[in-house]
């Protein structure tokens, strides 16, 4: 069989409303689109890996490369896609699999350590790299995985981003979360709301998560989402994908962390940015909202791809 014959296997992509995870599976395409160009590239998603199991299992090739797709999900906080990994692995046991940037989150309780010696277990296996998206999430990899792990940024931030002008329609977009990653109180939530309502003449709240999106759908659902954020002077989140949407757009943007310190590990890729800012203290909130400006600013998208190398040598096989 020659390179060119080899497949190439997306697994576990969403088909659920987080616009965040849509828009890593978008990015896993680019990146995989710009290494293996002549090859055949299969995107799985969570439903279809259980629908086609068994015609998987006669399709996949020996020299075929398995890619599981990123974000928060090693742990117990979001098992659908560690289930998958674990049923994936132990049938496949000799071909590559690669894990695209992940947050790692067992939590410190029974379940959590049932399920990271479970995940022990299933994770020794030949040939099989974890990327992880931050510190936290490779130090524990390191200390508690059986495989090899490296660490590179997440996988959104990978992606070019528009380089167009756009009118300011909204001072401030609110885009917080309400689901168990959720770290702000009510009155917290209610402070930032009022404080910007009072800062700003138009306060927008929006969320990552909306309606269920499919393969299909997901790219005009991206967009539309992506254009509130372009037409913002400030974006106040607690939404790691919103931040890193922000630093796409040049938009500037405050962010508040979620409940396992996700948003913290993410912004150490873009502190850099003098338009995004992370905040621990909401008493520190209205003084930085002096962040806002009606330019725009610009991502260096050449400058985070060279982060991303070693997941691309080790998608390249070297």
């Amino acid at each position: 069989m020659g390179k060119a014959d080899k497949k190439i296997w997306l697994i576990g992509t969403p088909e659920f409303g987080n616009l965040g995870d849509h828009k890593i599976s978008e990015t896993e395409w680019e990146i995989l689109l710009s290494m293996y160009p002549r090859q055949i590239i299969h995107e799985i998603t969570m439903n279809e890996y259980w629908e086609c199991r068994d015609k998987l299992q006669k399709s996949i090739g020996h020299s075929d490369i398995l890619v599981f797709h990123g974000g928060g999900n090693v742990g117990n906080l979001w098992p659908k896609s560690e289930y998958i990994r674990r049923n994936a692995f132990q049938t496949w046991r000799e071909q590559k699999k690669i894990i695209m940037p992940q947050s790692i989150c067992f939590t410190d309780d029974e379940e959590g350590k049932k399920e990271l010696e479970l995940t022990k277990k299933v994770y020794s296996v030949p040939n099989l790299i974890l990327a992880c998206r931050d510190e936290n999430s490779y130090r524990f990899a390191e200390q508690n995985l059986p495989c090899r792990s490296i660490l590179t940024p997440d996988t959104v931030m990978f992606h070019k981003p528009h380089r167009k002008w756009f009118i300011k329609q909204y001072g401030v977009v609110v885009c917080l979360r309400d689901d168990k990653e959720k770290a702000l109180s009510d009155k917290d939530v209610q402070y930032i709301v009022s404080l910007s309502e009072k800062k700003f003449e138009n306060v927008k709240r929006i969320d990552t998560v909306g309606e269920k999106q499919t393969k299909n759908s997901r790219s005009a659902a991206l967009e539309k989402f992506m254009d509130q954020i372009r037409h913002a002077e400030l974006v106040i989140t607690d939404r790691l994908h919103c931040m890193i949407f922000c630093a796409l757009e040049g938009v500037p943007c405050i962010a508040l962390d979620n409940n396992y310190n996700k948003i913290a590990g993410g912004y150490q890729w873009l502190k850099n940015l003098e338009y995004i800012e992370y905040i621990q203290d909401m008493k520190k909130l209205e003084s930085r909202m002096g962040i806002a400006r009606r330019h725009r600013y610009r991502y260096p998208v050449k400058e985070y791809r060279k982060l991303f190398e070693p997941l691309l040598r080790e998608l390249r096989g070297r």
